[in-house]
């Protein structure tokens, strides 16, 4: 057994090391991925209409429509002002873990460096091939169960104050411009008036 680790042994110790290395890149470079992927996803989603419509006709219109209206005003400010919120929120908490995670793998892979270029080489193609893989359903889900919140806030809104409603998605937020124009789409009033 000594033999084994006089002779082998830094090999051993390098392989050992790096497969460590390559279990704390399967978690912090994929969550690290899922972290950057998330609020492009949620930009995307705003801007296809077709998946807006399939969104909103899973959750049927009319049922938005009535539950808008149990929607209270904010205390202070607009709705637009808590959609701002959330977002940035959104953001923040997404660029904040992505950060902690990019610090982690760069970590691994100085250290990877330090093992060898090999088992560095090994690492980097390991981290730049989780980000090949699609954004896992979860975080899919969890950017598709935020949007009918900001849509009873949207119709609210526009119930009370379309003006200023129309500011906030057209000039303020224009990502919201494709979701308010479905919102207010003819084809979405007629499906709700035969619900």
């Amino acid at each position: 057994m000594y033999k084994i680790f006089s002779t082998g042994g830094p090999i051993l110790y390098r392989i050992l090391l790096e497969v460590l290395f390559v279990f704390i890149l399967l978690f912090a470079g994929g969550s690290f991925w899922v972290s950057l992927k998330a609020a492009k996803h949620l930009r995307g989603m705003l801007a296809d209409s077709a998946g807006l419509g399939r969104l909103i006709a899973h959750f049927a219109y009319g049922r938005l429509l009535a539950e808008a209206q149990q929607v209270k005003a904010p205390p202070f400010g607009t709705f637009g002002d808590i959609i701002s919120l959330w977002d940035k929120g959104h953001h923040k908490s997404l660029s904040s873990t992505r950060n902690r995670l990019l610090f982690v793998v760069l970590v691994v892979l100085a250290a990877s460096w330090w093992l060898g270029i090999w088992y560095f080489a090994a690492s980097l193609i390991l981290f730049l091939a989780l980000g090949l893989e699609e954004l896992p359903a979860p975080a899919k889900n969890n950017n598709a169960n935020h949007l009918p919140s900001v849509i009873l806030k949207l119709v609210r809104w526009h119930q009370e104050n379309d003006r200023a409603c129309q500011e906030f998605c057209y000039r303020m937020h224009p990502g919201y411009q494709k979701l308010y124009e479905l919102l207010n789409s003819p084809e979405l009033r007629a499906t709700s008036a035969s619900e």
